[in-house]
């Protein structure tokens, strides 16, 4: 059913060679050459055009600009807005479109003197199904052409054809035809179309006025040189008819659009509308808007019966608005805004009821002009109008790139009784079947090589979504079987966007992010990441595409906290992470998010890829880190977050990171005692230096290096014995392989030795020296307080020895301790002498013998 004009002309012109006069209609008339499809050998097998036959002024001038609109239901590769002939007729000049069904761009191209010209053009998004506006601006003199489309300037520049040419017609008369065109590797082209609003300027007119007339408001206003409200056309062809086109339906730059679809639920109808190219349910502003949609339901689903709008049996005659009552202060709301009305058309009496919380409009009720309303449940099965401030855009994804099916569509209500269909970019349509119960998909062709495919997908689904085909005598590149089944997504989501099975779209970063997006759950569906060959071999090391270079395997450690050092067991243990950093140019992977953490690999992923198995050189038994159970796996997504997307054979959107450009990163926490060699020989006033020594395997080491990626330090500096004086991470040379070594420089701390040896020992030795001041009859108590500052001291000695690693060398420690027993020893065998010599004096001598004087004399006398 055809919407897209006001009214059909009286008189369909049937006859090769009538003439016609638009300034005898009313509003914008427009040339229909709707029929036949494809395209032509010869010019002899086009017989729609129309060829202008008045020219009243007859001096076509040096410098000129042409303007036209052409409505495309279907879009061919290439297609011919006008074409000019020179005075002999001959063709001069024509502008046409060339346009891309997969890559959904169109852009202009020129052929003058039979010379193809289409270099140095824009190029615009694909519009189907849409009014396309374009002038063009010749000067004959300089060669200056500019041509200017949907407001947008598609080429300015001098072609050397038209410079001083004379092949220019003097007159339009016969030399303008629109609806076919010819030329170099365009064969003869006259595809089903609208084509109108031929205006002809005198002069080139400026960029900015031919961006006024194709998406600004001159839009529809004649030329100076050729009105086309006026112009005279001679229309060939058995299907051309003249029909009547609004003038805002004809410059609508907004190419917004209305569908109708049911029957469904409120919900079930939002959902609908937001899976055609995210309309909106249709809800009236004002009693203008109001009256434009209930035109177009009338128009589209409902028949004349009797003089009056009836609905056909079981379909609708009514459509839920998007109005609904919150049962609180805010009443009836928006649903598309969520904000309060305030424009009603409620018929008397309406609403009545507290439990029907939506409305429904309804056409064909006759309770007056603004009386259209009445309170429903959301649960009743009925139609919607979606409407769109554009013209949605759908694709078939999953068809086979040689397929003969179109891959591009946009909506429409063209179907039986007004069911929501499709147009195909290449004259293929989409419509349901009521009888059989399914969707067929048709391509014209040939009689005897028709393509036609069959969906078996609920008229209610819209056959938006994920669906089961069946399709028949397709491109044998396609499938060698006549007839074959295969899965195809109906969608109109973008390269950014994730298509759910249902026809939803969302955001690709919530593919795959842990959290439901989809109503039914298909975004948490094939989640997988990593993407090998079948010749991929994780026994193998990855090489750089520079086969000369090795893969760089980027280590660093985040070192939690040093655990224990035992000089005894010459080791010391840690807490750390350690993560490997590299890239595999054999991998790629799918839908990579910018946040890692998204982006970790299952277990089974894990284990089908190469991982690099690190050595710990300096570990008792040189113990191996490799990929197990407790290891981390994930993707780095590249800085830029630069991917490619997967092309329309895909039955899914998929971002594509190639395993060149990102990285993978392997992470593990592990508790380790490493091999330090301590040297005591200061100790305790001694710096030690442990590391962790890294290397890869022998295997590896031909084809890998490694790369220094940092230390982090997050435990306390100071330990139980040392504080940390420095921490680095250098690629050093181990055992005559490049590695990685961690260095901790640690440092003794003096306070604990200088109060439990050096100060006790200190004090020991005063102690017992203060003793060679007492007077001759303390000599026993000077002899016991040395003899235990001694055995104190031994006692320290041991201690301390043995709480140190036993060494070949002589610790600074024992020379201390040794002096510091020395010393008491010296000054035993000093008093010792010391009281022999008194002895040789005195006769008698008085000494303390426990707390008591004794007597004490001697055998000999020496003489004074």
């Amino acid at each position: 059913m055809m919407t897209r004009w006001k009214g059909v002309c009286l008189a369909v012109l049937v006859l090769a060679g009538c003439s016609v006069t638009t300034a005898q209609m009313e509003n914008v008339k427009i040339f229909d050459f709707f029929g036949k499809n494809g395209i032509p050998k010869t010019e002899d097998d086009i017989t729609d055009f129309a060829t202008l036959s008045e020219d009243l002024v007859g001096n076509l001038p040096n410098s000129f600009t042409i303007c036209s609109s052409v409505f495309l239901a279907q879009k061919l590769g290439k297609w011919t807005y006008f074409q000019l002939l020179t005075t002999d007729g001959d063709p001069w000049f024509q502008i046409h479109d060339r346009s891309d069904e997969i890559k959904q761009f169109h852009t202009t191209g020129f052929v003058v003197n039979g010379i193809s010209k289409q270099q140095h053009t824009e190029f615009q998004p694909l519009l189907i199904n849409s009014w396309d506006h374009t002038c063009v601006g010749v000067n004959t003199e300089t060669g200056e052409v500019t041509s200017v489309r949907q407001g947008h300037v598609m080429n300015d520049e001098i072609l050397s054809e038209f410079k001083n040419s004379t092949l220019k017609p003097k007159s339009l008369k016969g030399n303008l035809i629109v609806g076919k065109g010819e030329g170099p590797g365009l064969e003869w082209v006259s595809i089903p179309m609208q084509i109108g609003n031929v205006n002809v300027y005198s002069s080139k007119l400026s960029t900015e006025d031919m961006k006024s007339i194709t998406n600004g408001t001159q839009c529809g206003e004649d030329g100076d040189y050729l009105a086309w409200s006026k112009s005279q056309w001679t229309i060939e062809g058995e299907i051309s008819k003249v029909v009547e086109v609004e003038k805002r339906e004809l410059c609508n730059m907004k190419h917004s659009s209305r569908y109708i679809h049911g029957k469904q639920t409120n919900e079930e109808l939002r959902q609908t509308c937001e899976k055609l190219g995210k309309s909106k349910m249709h809800l009236p502003k004002n009693p203008e808007h109001s009256n434009k949609v209930l035109q177009f339901f009338k128009d589209t689903v409902l028949e004349i019966v009797d003089g009056e709008y009836k609905e056909f049996p079981g379909e609708c005659n009514s459509y839920h608005i998007s109005a609904f009552d919150t049962m609180e202060a805010d009443g009836w709301i928006n649903q598309n805004t969520e904000k309060q009305m305030d424009y009603f058309e409620w018929i008397p009496g309406q609403p009545n009821s507290k439990n029907q919380r939506c409305a429904t409009q309804q056409p064909t009720l006759k309770f007056g002009p603004g009386k259209t309303w009445y309170d429903t449940s959301c649960d009743k099965r009925t139609c919607v109008v979606c409407e769109n401030e554009a013209r949605p855009i759908f694709q078939i994804r999953g068809l086979c790139k040689e397929s003969k099916l179109s891959k591009v569509f946009t909506p429409n209500n063209d179907g039986e009784k007004g069911y929501l269909g499709y147009t195909g970019f290449a004259t293929c349509y989409i419509k349901y079947n009521s009888s059989s119960f399914q969707w067929n998909v048709m391509k014209y062709g040939e009689r005897e090589k028709w393509t036609w495919a069959t969906s078996s997908a609920t008229r209610e689904t819209a056959l938006i979504g994920t669906h089961d085909w069946v399709i028949f005598n397709d491109s044998r590149q396609c499938s060698t079987e006549f007839e074959f089944h295969t899965r195809l997504a109906l969608t109109s989501c973008n390269e950014t966007e994730f298509t759910c099975n249902d026809g939803i779209c969302i955001e690709m970063n919530n593919r795959c992010d842990g959290r439901v997006d989809c109503l039914d759950e298909s975004d948490e569906v094939d989640c997988e990441i990593v993407v090998a060959k079948p010749s991929y071999n994780k026994g193998m090391n990855p090489s750089p595409k520079n086969k000369r270079k090795k893969a760089n395997i980027v280590i660093s450690v985040r070192m939690k906290v040093i655990l224990g050092i035992d000089e005894i067991e010459q080791s010391f243990r840690v807490s750390y992470q350690l993560t490997s950093k590299w890239k595999d140019p054999r991998l790629t992977y799918h839908n990579l998010k910018k946040n890692s953490n998204l982006n970790v690999l299952s277990q089974k992923e894990q284990s089908s890829i190469w991982t690099p198995t690190l050595v710990l050189v300096n570990t008792q038994a040189s113990e191996t880190i490799n990929q197990d159970k407790d290891t981390l796996t994930k993707v780095i997504a590249n800085a830029n977050y630069s991917h490619t997307v997967s092309d329309m054979t895909n039955v899914q959107n998929i971002f594509i990171f190639e395993g060149e450009e990102n990285h993978l990163e392997m992470s593990r926490a592990l508790e380790t005692v490493f091999i330090c060699n301590y040297n005591m020989a200061l100790y305790p006033f001694d710096t030690q230096t442990c590391t962790m020594d890294f290397l890869l395997t022998v295997v590896s080491d031909d084809f890998c290096f490694l790369e220094n990626g940092g230390l982090i330090y997050n435990g306390p500096t100071e330990l139980t014995q040392y504080f940390i004086k420095d921490k680095y991470m250098i690629e050093i040379t181990i055992d005559g392989q490049k590695g990685v070594k961690v260095y901790f420089i640690l440092g003794r701390r003096l306070l604990s030795n200088t109060l439990t040896v050096y100060l006790p020992t200190f004090l020991l030795n005063i102690i017992g020296h203060l003793t060679v001041y007492f007077k001759p009859y303390f000599f026993e108590a000077i002899i016991t307080v040395n003899l235990t500052v001694m055995l104190v001291l031994t006692t320290m000695f041991i201690s301390v020895s043995k709480s140190l690693p036993m060494t070949s060398y002589v610790k600074m420690i024992d020379i201390w301790l040794l002096f510091n027993l020395v010393v008491p020893f010296v000054e035993v065998v000093l008093q010792t002498y010391i009281e022999y010599l008194r002895g040789k004096i005195e006769e008698k001598k008085e000494m303390n013998h426990h707390g008591k004087t004794v007597v004490v004399g001697t055998a000999t006398k020496i003489a004074p």
